[in-house]
């Protein structure tokens, strides 16, 4: 007449094979006692216990700005190293990948820096137009549905859009924020959670671009 619990942990892999969809892990279980209780007539009692759970997908998503975007053909204007009241222009991208399961409901969105104003839409490859909201000053765009392996198996969903940026001198000597954080949401269409992720904010340091320096994104006189 006692009762007791069994516990135990199983490590998974934490990557999948690209081309994979909607799995899931399925666990066995079987128990056996050979204390049997009376007025039972059997020499031993068993029983059984399937868990099984869905794997989420998985959105990733890439975010970069440049100046120099040979790839995008887009000749960027203005003075770089940025100075102090003279406006640049730079391309930023957002290219996605999709893993494991369908999405839908998928949406990007990422707030202006300050001085910083949408010049317009480069590429857009993927669902409907970028929007820009200028009462909350930010970038929209929303794709709706995604297929597994977007991305990842054929071209890469991608948005390109170009931005000006005046530097104030409050930003002398340092990096200008162009864009802030990159949210990123989707509904899972097989487990029917929802997906968020963020990415962090870009600015003149440029990162992504390879033609420029550690110190040329530095606001000058």
């Amino acid at each position: 007449n006692e009762e007791g619990q069994v516990s135990f942990t199983i490590k998974v892999k934490g990557d999948y094979p690209v081309k994979s969809k909607n799995l899931t892990l399925k666990v066995d279980a079987r128990i056996e006692s050979p204390t049997v209780p009376p007025p039972l007539n059997i020499g031993k009692t068993v029983n059984f216990g399937t868990v099984e759970t869905k794997v989420n997908g998985r959105l990733a998503m890439e975010a970069g700005a440049y100046f120099r975007d040979a790839a995008a053909k887009v000749v960027n204007s203005g003075p770089f190293p940025p100075r102090v009241g003279v406006p640049t222009n730079f391309t930023v991208h957002w290219d996605l990948m999709n893993f494991g399961t369908d999405l839908s409901e998928v949406e990007i969105r990422a707030k202006l820096g300050d001085k910083v104003s949408f010049i317009g839409k480069v590429k857009n490859s993927a669902g409907s137009d970028l929007q820009f909201d200028p009462a909350t000053r930010e970038i929209v765009w929303r794709i709706g549905e995604l297929p597994a392996g977007a991305g990842a198996l054929g071209q890469i969903p991608q948005a390109i859009f170009q931005v000006e940026a005046t530097p104030g001198t409050s930003y002398l000597g340092q990096y200008m924020p162009l864009l802030g954080p990159t949210e990123v949401k989707a509904k899972d269409n097989f487990t029917g959670l929802d997906l968020r992720s963020s990415l962090p904010p870009l600015t003149t340091r440029l990162e992504k671009d390879s033609t420029v320096g550690p110190s040329d994104g530095l606001v000058r006189q």
